[in-house]
């Protein structure tokens, strides 16, 4: 199989061998020819089906569905697990927070590239608010702080929640994000968000 030039992460190459094997396996009596660019790894809610059928293949080769549970089951979500997650099912950190959050649809997860919003993945059956997926990222964001130099976290940590929620109704719990950046050279966070609900 070969691969663009601009695909180096042996990670990546993974998971982009298992998507268009996924292609081959449900998809090769429908098209002829598929060509995926980045936009249809990132389709995971909406999108093309075929792109989102090849995903959820290459997510359940590479990181089996019981397996995977087992591991993230009535955790928080840190940096370190998802790190511990990606080495175990050798699979990119990118790839491992999608699966995390498909998987725990409680949290919702927003990339940004150079402080500006790039995707998204949020269920509005499990996460319903209404959350600012474009533009910059918020100065109160903990995502703003790593584009600013500033020294992150690697739990979840308590942020103003108009730092990512649009809304006129104040939520009714805490917001919290974790940022994991992906290295200078890609210059992309990903924020996971959670609300911790207030019960009082």
């Amino acid at each position: 199989m070969l691969f663009r030039s601009d695909i180096e992460i042996p990670e990546k190459k993974r998971f982009v061998a298992a998507h268009e094997l996924g292609h081959f396996e449900l998809h090769r009596g429908e098209v002829s020819c598929i060509n995926c660019t980045d936009k249809e790894f990132l389709s995971w809610l909406k999108g093309n089906p075929i792109e989102i059928e090849a995903n959820y293949f290459a997510a359940e080769l590479l990181m089996p569905e019981d397996i995977f549970k087992r591991r993230i089951f009535d955790v928080d979500v840190s940096k370190n697990l998802i790190e511990s997650l990606a080495s175990e099912f050798n699979t990119s950190i990118t790839a491992t927070s999608i699966r995390f959050v498909t998987l725990r649809p409680e949290y919702a997860l927003i990339c940004s590239d150079d402080s500006q919003i790039k995707w998204f993945i949020i269920d509005k059956d499990y996460f319903p608010f209404y959350v600012n997926t474009t533009g910059k990222v918020h100065s109160d964001s903990l995502a703003y702080d790593y584009y600013n130099g500033l020294d992150l976290t690697d739990k979840l940590f308590a942020v103003e929640p108009h730092a990512w929620i649009e809304s006129k109704y104040p939520i009714r719990g805490t917001l919290r994000e974790l940022a994991i950046p992906l290295g200078r050279k890609y210059n992309q966070v990903l924020s996971f968000l959670y609300i911790e609900e207030d019960w009082d």
